[in-house]
């Protein structure tokens, strides 16, 4: 036996007896779960169903016990010792500490709810067991004090004797209710604190798949997991809305006017049910299904594209299936993957199949291997990536299968046509011989007779596939990209070429993109696949620095669409120590690291020294110099200046009239000032822009975070406005003036023009988030963002900006001088949480509003209001 072990730190799960508790280490699924045994104490059993399923009595102070501890750690860290591993029960015994100091089992021997069992090597902390219990005895505390017995609940078990009487008497009321038992995702057994009766209930309006004969990872055991994750174990309102057979019920776990229901349907764990007109959140639960449809979450993870049905070919009317998406990359001759408002999709092209036929060697004991390719697996996925890489097609879907099984992955066939000359891609690669017509009993595509003509052509010329005579050569690769740095070095000579410093360029394309500026290429002169990044460059991500101001999203995404499977160049200089070769990539004979940097995606690391240092210098420059308008904020009346100290505290008190231009959150929202200063400045910018209205002169060479004129669409005027992200051949755009955005095309973009005050005059407009609150956990953002909403719906908003906080503003927002913050409305609605870490701030002001908005929350956590009525706190961050 080992005592004091390493302690390790979980999230208690659920409380069967106040001596047995079941631990979680996160909320991933699937769970890994611990059910432990409290060292050295045995406490009272409350009431369970033997094996008979007969019902056992609580023993004297069970349920007080279980309850005192289900009501101190349910949901909360914990830190728990191992002291021993009970074999019999494959279970492990220790110790459970709350907050890193208070030992459970110690409590409840200072509460006399349990008995000192001895055990063998704890001895030190049996007698701190002992002398707790010595205490509980003579003052006669839980189970020593002489009316000990009657401290027994009368449980009465399942099913109820008068079913319809106890309907009837908590029909649509709300009733308090603690979940003894998760039985599936949407039903629950659960005992009513008023009389301590157990039922069961069936969450009205919604569906789960069964439990029984679904797979350990289905929809079925994720639903059941989140539903434990949220109600197991917890006390929470319920309201009956229909009696079934076999005495059970329908009902709705609520918290003020959300409803459990809706949080399985949003995640699509659920669909709607026949009995949806039982209960009177209908409209909540239709629109969350609605969103996971749209999100193709759970249940709906088979429309993934263009809301295809599983299973069922598209009809000839059907012509919503029709859609533009650029190809980012090919995986086999009839396969590829296909990037559609920012989302990536893998389609096969329908009735079209291609070699895909390969076989993987190792190479002695070194981490090289070699893949062989047939002929045609090779010829044929190669004509397919030079041909349609990087262009815009036109899609039709045509029909769908999916894998056995209730989350089989469901693959999209469509026909492909290049949208510059309107080519059938599969008719292109079966007329060349290296893909087959391949037709169907069931689905088949609207061109399918065109594929077998082309087929049969080839057939007689005798091409590609259809050459029986034909004397072909697999295609070797070998497989480099898992090299050691010592290994590497073998291949270096071969790549840098005589130069010491690299210069002989080598032919290469993209096969993958591993982060925006680490590769997998395919280098023809040594026909391999590698690991390759670009010297000198680092982005967001690669610098953990969450203040760079280097978007790695949109870094992603731009080298997703402009340089994976397209043809590079690419000098070799060096290898890092993780085997990597590094050097330059030259896409269309232009620098990549130079491209990136002109778009704002990179920035120069601090140890960069190489050939093309000045060159990748010079454009970080004037990168630099076209971001120098990215918005900030306007100076406001009794806050001139704008220079705030480190610790971003604001001395102005002062309200200001203001606009909420957009609200995307209950958090984040985008402000325009009212005031004379900034209302003249608006004017002058506007008037000096309407100058400009007759240039037509398209701008087709857009930047990321690049500050250019863009058209507003409801009155067709130009504005600045800030790039946000590119998506093909369109752009999210930010009117710096006035705070909301729009997806614009390149027609409606221009060129910032050279002019003094449009240059020089500082964003109009800005983000700001909500002072003195955090996030809220996911589930709750709709509801705070609604009540959000509705609070500055009124025809006027103040302001005071309260402290700035990592660039951004944060500010209290009022309908009416004097009133109500939002913040506060927030609060004591119970959709908002206290930000603690304000605190540190030294500001007395500051602190004193601080106070102000504690007080709030505490109220409407002892009101049970919004997310505190829903669930404990401890549990809302897990």
């Amino acid at each position: 036996m080992s005592v004091g072990n390493s302690p390790e730190v979980f999230r208690v799960y659920s409380v069967e007896q106040a001596d047995r508790i079941t631990l979680i280490s996160s909320n991933q699924f699937p769970p890994k779960l611990k059910t432990i045994i409290l060292s050295c104490i045995s406490a009272p059993k409350v009431a369970h169903m033997n094996h008979n399923q007969e019902l056992v009595a609580d023993e004297p102070f069970a349920y007080q016990a279980r309850e005192y501890v289900r009501r101190s750690i349910i949901g909360k860290r914990v830190v728990f010792i191992h002291d021993d591993k009970i074999e019999a029960l494959h279970r492990e015994s220790g110790r459970l500490l709350l907050n890193e100091h208070e030992d459970i089992g110690v409590s409840l021997a200072c509460k006399g709810m349990c008995t000192v069992v001895h055990k063998k090597g704890l001895g030190k902390y049996q007698e701190l067991l002992l002398e707790a219990q010595t205490q509980a005895k003579k003052q006669e505390h839980g189970i020593f004090s002489p009316d000990a017995s009657t401290y027994v609940r009368n449980v009465q078990a399942h099913p109820p004797a008068d079913a319809a009487a106890l309907f009837s008497l908590h029909k649509e009321k709300q009733i308090r209710v603690l979940v003894e038992r998760v039985l599936s995702g949407s039903s629950i057994l659960c005992m009513i604190l008023e009389s301590n009766q157990l039922i069961v209930v069936h969450f009205s309006g919604i569906f789960v798949p069964p439990l029984k004969d679904s797979a350990p990872d289905s929809i079925a055991h994720k639903a059941k997991f989140h539903t434990e994750v949220n109600l197991l174990h917890r006390t929470v309102t319920l309201v009956l809305e229909d009696v079934l057979q076999q005495k059970q019920f329908l009902g709705s776990v609520v918290s003020g006017k959300n409803v459990f229901s809706e949080e399985l349907l949003s995640h699509g764990y659920a669909k709607i049910s026949n009995s949806l007109n039982k209960t009177s959140f209908g409209e909540k639960l239709i629109a969350a299904e609605k969103k996971a449809q749209r999100e193709c979450l759970g249940v709906w993870d088979d429309v993934a594209l263009a809301g295809i049905d599983r299973e069922r070919s598209v009809s000839q009317s059907d012509t919503k299936k029709e859609f533009d998406a650029l190809i980012i990359q090919v995986i086999s001759g009839d396969t590829v993957i296909l990037l559609r408002d920012c989302k990536t999709t893998k389609v096969t092209i329908a009735n079209v199949r291609a070699s895909r036929s390969y076989k993987k060697v190792m190479h002695g004991d070194g981490m090289e291997s070699e893949i062989v390719y047939d002929y045609y697996t090779w010829e044929g996925r190669e004509f397919l990536r030079k041909l349609v890489i990087g262009k815009t097609v036109r899609v039709k879907v045509d029909y769908t299968r999916s894998n056995t099984g209730p989350d089989g992955e469901v693959h999209v066939y469509a026909t492909i046509k290049l949208k510059e000359d309107g080519q059938n891609v599969g008719a292109m690669l079966v007329s060349m011989g290296l893909a087959s017509a391949r037709v169907s009993l069931r689905n088949n595509a609207e061109n399918v007779d065109l594929l077998r003509a082309c087929e049969q052509k080839a057939r007689k010329a005798k091409i590609g596939l259809h050459n029986p005579g034909a004397i072909l050569e697999d295609h070797s690769v070998l497989e480099l990209s898992k090299l050691s740095d010592k290994r590497a070095k073998h291949f270096l000579g071969l790549l840098r070429g005589k130069s010491l410093t690299g210069g002989t360029r080598l032919s290469a394309y993209v096969e993958s993109v591993l982060s925006p500026t680490h590769f997998k290429l395919y280098v023809e002169k040594i026909k391999a696949f590698m690991n390759f990044k670009i010297a000198g460059i680092v982005t967001h991500q690669e610098t953990h620095d969450k203040d760079a101001g280097i978007a790695t999203d949109d870094a992603f995404m731009f080298a997703l669409c402009n340089i994976q499977g397209h043809d590079v160049d690419i000098e070799v200089q060096g290898i890092d120590k993780y085997g990597n070769f590094v050097g330059s990539i030259f896409l269309y004979d232009e620098n990549y690291a130079v491209i990136l940097m002109q778009n704002g995606l990179a920035k120069l690391s601090e140890m960069f020294k190489g050939k093309y240092e000045d060159l990748v210098r010079e454009a970080e420059k004037l990168s630099m110099k076209s971001r120098n308008l990215v918005p900030q904020i306007a100076a406001q009346s009794g806050n001139a200046g704008g220079e705030e100290s480190c610790m971003g505290l604001v001395p102005s008190s002062d309200i200001f009239p203001v606009m909420l231009t957009e609200i995307e959150s209950a958090h984040l929202f985008y402000v325009c000032t009212l005031d004379s200063q900034t209302l003249t400045k608006r004017d002058m910018v506007e008037q000096k822009l309407e100058l400009y209205e007759e240039d037509h002169r398209l701008y087709n060479s857009v930047k990321a975070n690049e500050i250019v004129l863009a058209r507003y669409s409801l009155d067709s005027r130009w504005y600045r406005a800030i790039v946000k992200k590119i998506c093909l051949d369109e752009c999210d755009v930010r009117f710096i003036d006035y705070g909301n955005g729009e997806r614009r095309t390149a027609v409606d973009l221009r060129k910032m023009v050279d002019d003094a005050l449009l240059q020089e005059t500082p964003a109009l407009a800005c983000e700001g988030r909500l002072a003195f609150i955090q996030c809220i956990p996911e589930q709750f953002e709709q509801e705070a963002e609604f009540l959000f909403r509705e609070y500055c719906s009124v025809p006027s908003l103040f302001a005071r900006t309260e402290y700035i906080l990592n660039g951004t503003r944060y500010f209290s927002i009022f309908s009416e001088p004097g009133k109500e913050s939002a913040s506060e409305y927030l609060l004591r609605e119970g959709f908002a949480i206290l930000d603690h870490d304000l605190y540190e701030l030294k500001c007395a002001s500051l602190r004193k509003r601080l106070q102000d908005h504690s007080a709030i929350e505490k109220a409407a956590r002892a009101d049970g209001n919004g997310i505190w009525q829903y669930r404990s706190p401890s549990a809302m961050s897990f």
